[in-house]
């Protein structure tokens, strides 16, 4: 895969995580959001925390999603074009946000009180994204075939 095919297909991995976290923190309904926001949500609302940790486990770029290929494609280029110093930083750089995006997933599962108001078009996106991040991950070739498509 070239470089521009795997720069394509992480961005395109790494936008439906992201649109689906972000749809995550407006589930919040709070202007200044907190982790403690997320405290209780497990209990009340399952399916969402699924879509939270699958989310999760797509920003930290880990099997079973697509951007766990996304991330091999982008180190692989990078190893291609003699660039290991790169792999070594992006490899620390995927260590620190597969903590941060765990951090977010696992507070879902502490105690607490869970005052979220239901919306389902924001659930739904979240829900969605995590589906094709999932999907993504199971059945990559569409997605990589896609990305060969793509010119810079």
């Amino acid at each position: 895969m070239g470089s521009s095919a795997a720069i394509g297909v992480a961005l395109l991995a790494y936008v439906i995580v992201v649109v689906g976290m972000i749809g995550l923190i407006a589930l919040t309904a709070q202007e200044d959001p907190h982790l403690d926001d997320l405290r209780g949500l497990a209990r009340r609302r399952p399916l969402v925390v699924a879509a939270v940790t699958i989310l999760a486990i797509g920003m930290a770029g880990l099997p079973p999603t697509i951007a766990f290929f996304a991330r091999l494609a982008v180190f692989e280029g990078a190893a291609d074009s003699q660039l290991a110093w790169l792999v070594i930083v992006a490899a620390a750089a995927t260590v620190l946000t597969a903590a941060s995006a765990f951090r977010i997933a696992f507070a879902c599962f502490e105690a607490g009180e869970h005052r979220w108001p239901s919306r389902r078009i924001t659930t739904g996106v979240v829900a969605f994204a995590a589906l094709v991040a999932l999907a993504g991950g199971i059945a990559p070739g569409p997605w990589l075939q896609l990305a060969q498509g793509v010119r810079f």
